[in-house]
């Protein structure tokens, strides 16, 4: 039996034009108790650098004052080239809260309805007449989350040819039952927003969330794109760094294929936390109590609202503390960094205005 449909849904209704809410991203000259945190997390994070425990940029703010924007390390080795506020990395899986948020503005433009069986989108899918598009949303569809390709094949799968792939995947456990972090869910999402708005899902993002907001380091990634600022990815081998050449993102769609920098991703996070300016305070508090694409809870007793995000070589981390209003994100070119160690301090040294002692170490 599917399970009730999660609350605060809305019926179909006037497309809405999106409104533009550009956040300008700026770090003032900072005094007081901001300008001694600020110190301190820059003291920290260059320790961890130094330490080869982290590469790749940092932004932390409270409210829409920025305390810390910064790059470290080197967004490329090879040519010694440095990470700074405008460097551009994959986000990994922190795309997912850009699709749901795309789903939830389709949502609110009346071109869908999250009880909508996904078989209005995909009629040929005759296995999934269960499933609702909440239930891509919150990971409780049962479809598998990979399978359908493989993300090392360097060809380039249209949405259509990926759907075929995962359409043939047999169902884990009944629509509703159960839950499975599903990226093959989200990639279908992507084809839905794909057939309900009539654009392609880049151009969709771009038209009603990215510009709106003035991300404009910011969109749908391919491996072989050649743009300013990318950051090359790397890991850990046998004790070594190694360059970690990248995987074909761009076939993981609304589950993995956005690219970014801090800046951009501060502007996001800054305008969904103020609810009524790129989404209504409904499709917000939606996207939150039913986890689309989202987490929420308590870390160190503090309630959190983020995601993580991996590639290969590549981790990205949102995280906002809507009690203390502290937004605090990072994006880093290196997989293995300790990224529960900074979960834990970077918040603690921004909330409590103290960076914990740490002893240096090497190696990651």
């Amino acid at each position: 039996m599917l399970q009730d449909a999660p609350s605060l849904l809305f019926c179909r209704k006037k497309v809405q034009e999106t409104p533009v809410v550009t956040v300008t991203v700026q770090v003032p000259r900072l005094t007081g108790p901001d300008a001694a945190v600020s110190r301190k997390l820059d003291n920290y994070m260059t320790a961890l650098t130094d330490a080869g425990r982290f590469s790749g940029t940092v932004l932390v703010a409270r409210g829409d004052t920025v305390i810390l924007s910064k790059g470290y390390g080197m967004a490329n080795y090879e040519f010694s080239i440095p990470n700074t506020q405008k460097t551009v990395f994959p986000v990994g899986s922190n795309t997912k809260q850009l699709t749901a948020a795309a789903i939830m503005k389709l949502q609110e433009q009346g071109k869908l309805n999250v009880t909508d069986p996904v078989t209005m989108y995909i009629p040929n899918a005759t296995k999934w007449k269960d499933i609702r598009i909440y239930h891509l949303l919150n990971h409780t569809a049962g479809i598998q989350s990979d399978g359908a390709f493989s993300l090392t094949d360097r060809t380039d799968l249209t949405l259509p040819e990926t759907m075929e792939g995962i359409t043939a995947l047999p169902l884990t456990f009944e629509p509703g039952s159960s839950y499975t972090y599903s990226n093959n869910g989200y990639i279908t999402l992507s084809y839905i927003i794909e057939r309900a708005s009539g654009m392609s899902y880049d151009d969709y993002l771009k038209t009603n969330i990215f510009q709106p907001l003035g991300m404009n380091s910011t969109g749908q990634d391919n491996a072989r794109d050649v743009f300013s600022n990318r950051a090359s990815g790397y890991t850990t081998l046998n004790g070594k760094q190694v360059y970690y050449d990248l995987q074909n993102i761009h076939n993981s769609w609304g589950a993995g294929s956005i690219h970014s920098t801090t800046e951009d991703m501060f502007r996001w996070v800054r305008t969904f936390n103020t609810p009524g300016t790129i989404l209504s305070p409904l499709s917000t508090a939606a996207m939150v109590k039913n986890h689309y694409g989202i987490e929420s809870g308590k870390l160190k007793n503090r309630t959190y609202i983020g995601f993580t995000g991996r590639n290969f070589g590549f981790i990205s981390q949102t995280l906002y503390y809507p009690d203390e209003d502290i937004s605090i994100m990072f994006l880093s070119n290196h997989d293995r960094i300790p990224v529960l160690t900074q979960v834990n301090d970077l918040p603690r040294s921004s909330l409590m205005g103290r960076i914990p002692s740490r002893r240096r170490s090497t190696g990651r």
